[in-house]
């Protein structure tokens, strides 16, 4: 199983080390479409399978991003619906633009500044320029929806909105946000199963270029003195898309494919709904299914989808650390911080970097987002603590392997005692897993 989240430090047997970590969120307000939605979806109290009101199996990444950030207070593991949904303005069809509306009414906290932000709906943008008449719908729009300037006017708008939204956000108090891309919406059931390939690929490509827009205006808003402050990550989710749709297993997924009859071959399809050709007709919210990439035909991902977006968003934004190391009584006590709570891991130790001879120490559950764990220490060479050691805590990665941590220990003399000592190496990996809902 590919690892997520792997964290690795080299930490030297040398005394107390210490290292910064950002402080915890307050609370999580997020603006979003079906992606993020916990409260407005009513198909399934109509029969259909889904996880109380929102568009898939389980909860939605948000939700788990939430718990993975300790805002339990935020986030419910166990309701059919989100404790407290009005800090989740999200909902289909929540285009760009009616969230500049919804913003500016926004009643933002009055601690903000302390607060995790989310903005996510320019999927939903680009499904409704798909459907637009005078846009993309290929039975209505010019050029059957391939009008390039039409599509360059919409992708400008849209990238305007999401600049007012931001920055508002930010008049309001914001200085904390995720703001992913958009996702590649020509790969979802709604869209390859009835539309042509020519279609696809030329939706693809306006899909990169409001990317490229997209990412241009997050750096002008880094870069602006007048929104000193304001930290946006901004994960990558069209290229994670295509990640999980070649690469599946490595996420723990199935790409389930189906010939859609679009002219493209084999697509991808959906747990339920009437565009899966490979729909499964015993399919349930934690059974047959749950591995697929996608639940429903509105592109919606499974349970377990929104689980690995969510842990790489955690990674961006809070990744783990080892915080200080302290020696006492025989054992190293590593205090870590920002773990992903709800995330078992692993707590592996090597004395060689160079054979990264990496063997497991202790198993990790993670409860709070900062703990301590304790691990016996091999015997301190005679002199410690009189001089002669250095070395270096070291590096995380995100969202894959990391870098490995650098650390070195050298013949050293002391008085006329000399020594030799190996160095010890920690390193945290906390692989990709998903438990209902």
């Amino acid at each position: 199983m590919k690892n997520l989240i792997k964290f690795t430090a080299a930490i030297l047997y040398f005394g107390s080390l210490v290292f910064s970590a950002h402080a915890k969120f307050s609370s999580i307000y997020v603006f979003g479409d079906t992606l993020s939605d916990t409260s407005t979806n009513n198909a399934g109290s109509s029969g259909y399978l889904y996880c109380g009101k929102r568009y898939t199996n389980g909860r939605t990444w948000v939700e788990v991003l939430a718990q993975r950030q300790g805002l339990l207070g935020s986030n419910s593991i166990i309701s059919t619906n989100w404790a407290f949904s009005s800090n989740n303005i999200s909902f289909y069809g929540q285009s760009s633009a009616i969230l500049v509306t919804n913003v500016a009414n926004f009643a933002a906290p009055t601690n903000a500044t302390n607060c995790l932000f989310v903005v996510w709906v320019n999927n939903a943008d680009f499904v409704l320029d798909m459907n637009d008449n005078a846009i993309g719908n290929p039975s209505s729009a010019p050029n059957n929806g391939t009008n390039l300037a039409n599509w360059t006017t919409a992708i400008n708008l849209h990238i305007t909105n999401q600049f007012k939204v931001i920055t508002n956000l930010f008049a309001k108090g914001c200085r904390t946000l995720v703001a992913p891309n958009a996702a590649d919406v020509t790969t979802v059931p709604q869209f390859n199963s009835n539309r042509s390939s020519n279609y696809l690929a030329f939706v693809r490509q306006r899909i990169i270029t409001y990317n490229t827009g997209f990412t241009a205006m997050l750096k002008q808003i880094n870069n602006s003195p007048s929104y000193a402050g304001l930290m946006v990550y901004s994960p990558d989710i069209f290229s994670l898309l295509n990640s999980v749709l070649t690469n599946a297993a490595s996420y723990g997924l199935t790409n389930a494919l189906a010939n859609q009859g679009t002219g493209a071959g084999l697509q991808p399809v959906s747990v339920i709904g009437a565009y899966s050709a490979g729909a499964l007709a015993n399919a349930n919210l934690n059974g047959p299914g749950t591995n697929y990439i996608f639940w429903g035909d509105t592109g919606d991902p499974t349970a377990k989808f929104h689980a690995v977006i969510a842990d790489i968003v955690q990674q961006m934004i809070s990744p783990v650390q080892i915080n200080g190391l302290t020696q006492t009584n025989g054992s190293n006590r590593l205090d870590v911080v920002n773990m992903p709570v709800g995330l078992s891991g692993f707590l592996d130790g090597s004395t060689n970097l160079a054979q990264a001879n990496w063997t497991l120490v202790t198993n990790i559950s993670s409860l709070n987002t900062a703990q301590s764990i304790f691990v016996s220490t091999p015997p301190l060479p005679a002199g410690f603590g009189s001089g002669g050691l250095s070395g270096s805590g070291g590096s995380g990665g995100s969202g894959g392997p990391p870098n490995p941590g650098s650390g070195s220990v050298t013949n050293g003399s002391v008085g006329t005692n000399s020594f030799n000592s190996a160095a010890q190496f920690y390193r945290l990996r906390f692989p990709y897993a998903w438990n209902w809902p």
